[in-house]
């Protein structure tokens, strides 16, 4: 509209313009004069707005700072509310500068797990080999997408533990001093790998001899491997360039469709590695020498982006501009930004502070009122008075000691010309260890706990050229590891399929201009290990579930976010709706898992190019979200189970009957008594089986007490007879015997059902 303004309008209805046309022309001519205009006018309008549109899909790609902390808890910096950590560079520069995020979750408990979130946008749990022994399989990863589609020019610092990491230049399996463990990100060199805490350890014997082929030194870019970021798997006859290429039968699956313009030759993705230790003699901190590579891989790249940019303009300018249009395109092509991880190890433990930086903290004493409860009981632990000033300044010189190296990092951006066009990210990777002063604020539990202090830690984005808004603080949006690839490659125009990862674009959320009232991301959340035991936690909303062997807890983290009060029997039906997605959510997960320290060598056969499946959220909570209120009188549903598609280790149960006074009469009630209230559904986009058999309502108040014996059912012969009946698709037996003992058993139901209903009604239960 405003080409066609400019270019016809406004010159034709001039004073000086109109009077001469009309006394030479005439009127025929003129409005055949006018229309000829217009139209061409128009066409330039058309054009303009083209360009305008293809300036737009081709916006300058932005270059992505990843920075992660190792075991940082959600109250170690003082933005997030520690009393007297000082952190101004990621604190005042970068939360200052962007958008703090209080509500982002990690996928795993552990270093791994949550790694592999980030990178490939996958629940670690929907791998059926352990990936710190078997590295991604051939999954797609961001940097992958990255470099092969956008053409950006990849590098990794620091740890990785995603796979294991090749050891050289004589590392300290303790210690990791001279730390270099670069090479080509994975080939082996000696008989050493990584473990869960990040040091070096010998490798079961026979294993050595599986990884024969060595990477040397510092070799960079990155070369083939298969193993982690490289390296031959345990079980492979020899190395490929494609992964890990193994099933079980063959030893080799068809290689991964080449989804980018690249061929698929460098691992994961990443141009550039070097795999670094904590140095911990380094004056600067453990993490100095991780930050001072990646900031000589950033300065290297730019200035040799700026040299091509002489050279084209020489070029340019000797060829007289005669083609000027297409080398201006050719010129905005060939700008190739970064993507770099710089994964520290601060502050996992242990802790080792160099003294000069512990003395800058020689004057806090701690007070144990300045914590939150949770935080106060983990401090006394430490025991005495003396111990905890200690171990607290030292702790808070690491993570100044990271604070330092952070405003180094973005010093050199801003000095090179790219700050504004750079995203800058800082977070964690899980929660603070229990064997150090890290605090998860008023959250409970850390690493290796599934409560929020584990899972819930730093988030905070900036990047001014992009719409984050700077200094603003989002508490409202639930947000995830798994978010990170498709949101970066939505920022970086890159196309892809939804469907291939289990995280969402949420980019509107992190520029959004009201973070105050930013949406939420769509899905729940879900967390579970690779362990055979059964414990595992969903989150949506506000809602927070926990089922661990029996037990089944409920938190309503909008009143509670400390986890401490149980809900679960207030809230019967918002809980037993979570429970029906979790179990459908286990029934997509692999029923065995290889891990090489339980004694497995044979990878379990994994397809990466299969997407992943989504849970969509329980239809009852997804309708009470509009006023943040759960229903009190939608009806309890439970999901339908066929006994033949559980797992070989899913336990035959013996319950008690359900009492009189029990919170939820679920025992009395079947499926074709279900009221005509809508039910919960499970998601279109999740597995089949899912809730369709609704139980009566439960009252919204906890009994005033529990029974601790078994309680008596419906009237059974005593005389070794059974009652046969069925609960929610599961077989239920009732029987008597001629002693008295009344006992029901349930076969078919999935197991985290039956433990919360066990727990639920307060009867006396064990397995069979």
């Amino acid at each position: 509209k405003k080409a066609l303004m400019d270019c016809c309008v406004r010159p034709l209805c001039r004073p000086h313009v109109a009077p001469r046309l009309l006394s030479t022309l005439t009127l025929t001519r003129t409005i055949i004069l006018i229309a000829a205009t217009a139209s061409l006018c128009c066409q330039l309008a058309i054009v303009s707005a083209d360009n305008a549109s293809s300036a737009n899909s081709k916006r300058k790609r932005p270059n992505v700072l990843f920075l992660l902390a190792d075991d940082m808890g959600y109250g170690d910096l003082p933005c997030y509310g520690h009393p007297y950590a000082r952190a101004p560079n990621i604190c005042d520069r970068l939360a200052g500068g962007g958008t703090l995020f209080e509500n982002f979750h990690v996928t795993g408990v552990t270093c791994n797990p949550s790694r592999t979130g980030f990178m490939s946008s996958r629940h670690p749990a929907t791998f059926p080999n352990y990936m710190a022994d078997f590295g991604l399989e051939g999954v797609l990863t961001v940097t992958q997408m990255l470099r092969d589609i956008a053409g950006y020019s990849t590098g990794h610092f620091g740890k990785w533990h995603i796979g294991p990491d090749p050891p050289t230049n004589g590392a300290s399996a303790e210690e990791g001093d001279g730390g270099k463990l670069s090479a080509t990100l994975g080939e082996f060199d000696s008989a050493f790998r990584i473990n869960d805490e990040g040091a070096m350890a010998p490798m079961p014997e026979g294993e050595a001899a599986a990884s024969a082929d060595g990477g040397a030194g510092n070799r960079v870019p990155n070369g083939s491997g298969a193993n982690g970021l490289g390296g031959s798997p345990r079980n492979s006859p020899k190395s490929t360039k494609q992964g890990p290429e193994l099933d079980s039968k063959s030893g080799k699956h068809p290689k991964s469709p080449k989804r980018g313009k690249k061929a698929d030759k460098v691992r994961y993705g990443i141009d550039t590695v070097s795999l670094i230790g904590g140095k911990r003699r380094d004056k600067a901190g453990r993490d100095n020498e991780t930050y001072q590579a990646a900031m000589k891989f950033m300065k290297s790249h730019v200035e040799e982006q700026r040299r091509r940019r002489e050279i084209r303009r020489r070029r340019m300018s000797a060829m007289n501009a005669t083609n000027a249009t297409n080398s201006e395109q050719d010129e905005e092509e060939e700008e190739v930004p970064f993507y770099v991880n710089v994964w520290g190890h601060i502050p996992h433990t242990p802790i080792s502070a160099p003294p000069g930086l512990t003395e800058l903290f020689n004057d806090i004493d701690v007070n144990l009122d300045d914590f939150p409860h949770h935080m106060r009981d983990k401090i006394r632990t430490f025991g005495s008075k003396k111990r905890i000033n200690e171990e607290m300044r030292e702790y808070l010189a690491e993570i100044w000691s990271v604070d330092r190296v952070v405003g180094q990092m973005l010093d050199l951006l801003e000095d090179l010309g790219v700050a504004d066009d750079t995203i800058v990210v800082f977070s964690s990777d899980q929660g603070a260890s229990p064997s150090a002063m890290g605090s998860g604020g008023y959250k409970q539990g850390g690493k290796f706990s599934y409560h929020q202090g584990g899972v819930n830690v730093p988030f905070i984005v900036k990047w001014a050229n992009g719409g984050v808004p700077a200094g603003a603080v989002n508490s409202q949006s639930l947000i995830s590891a798994l978010d990170w690839t498709p949101t970066l490659l939505s920022l970086a125009n890159v196309e892809y399929d939804p469907a291939w990862f289990e995280g969402e674009n949420i980019a509107d959320i992190w520029t959004s201009d009201d973070p105050t009232n930013a949406r939420s991301r769509m899905n729940p959340l879900f967390w579970k290990t690779s362990a055979k035991r059964e414990k595992m936690a969903m989150m949506y909303d506000r809602w927070k579930l926990h089922v661990d062997l029996g037990r089944t807890y409920l938190y309503d983290l909008q009143t509670d976010p400390g986890e401490d009060t149980n809900v679960f029997f207030k809230n019967p039906d918002v809980g037993t709706a979570m429970l029906a997605e979790m179990t459908a959510w286990r029934e997509t997960l692999p029923e065995e898992y290889c891990k090489i320290d339980n004694g497995c060598t044979q990878m379990k056969s994994f397809d990466p190019e299969s997407n992943p499946v989504k849970i969509g959220p329980p239809a009852l909570l997804a309708l009470s979200n509009a006023d943040s209120t759960a229903p009190t009188d939608a009806p309890t549903m439970l999901p339908s189970a066929d006994p033949t598609s559980l797992p070989t280790d899913a336990p035959t149960s013996m319950l008690s009957a359900s009492p009189t006074d029990a919170p939820m009469s679920m025992l009395s009630a079947s499926p074709t008594s279900a009221p005509s209230a809508t039910p919960t559904a499970a998601p279109t986009n999740g597995p089949t089986a899912g809730p369709t058999s609704a139980l009566t309502a439960s009252p919204t108040s906890e009994p005033t007490s529990v029974p601790t014996s078994s309680p008596s059912i419906s009237p059974v012969k005593g005389d070794g007879s059974q009652e046969v009946s069925s609960l929610a698709g599961a077989t239920v037996t009732r029987s008597k015997s001629s002693s008295g003992r009344r006992t029901t058993i349930v076969r078919g139901m999935p197991f985290v059902v039956l433990t919360a209903l066990a727990h639920a009604l307060g009867v006396s239960w064990f397995w069979v």
